[in-house]
């Protein structure tokens, strides 16, 4: 799933996977609600967390979700 939205959005994009087994990785997610893996987090175009949960989802819901914040 990952790779297929890379390849959808990857030059319109930056899409970060975050390592929460590293201090500044665990600290980014729980600042953002993401207490356990999987996770996510999708930021505006203003910068701004347009949603964060929990996991897993679908690439069909996530591309929805990145479409939506991208509109913005």
């Amino acid at each position: 799933m990952w790779d297929e939205l890379v390849a959808q959005y990857g030059n319109q994009l930056d899409m970060v996977v975050v390592d929460r087994d590293s201090p500044e990785g665990r600290a980014f997610s729980v600042s953002h609600g993401i207490g356990y893996q999987p996770g996510f987090v999708v930021i505006d175009p203003r910068g701004e967390v347009y949603y964060a949960a929990l996991g897993p989802y679908t690439g069909e819901e996530l591309t929805q979700l990145i479409e939506e914040a991208a509109a913005l």
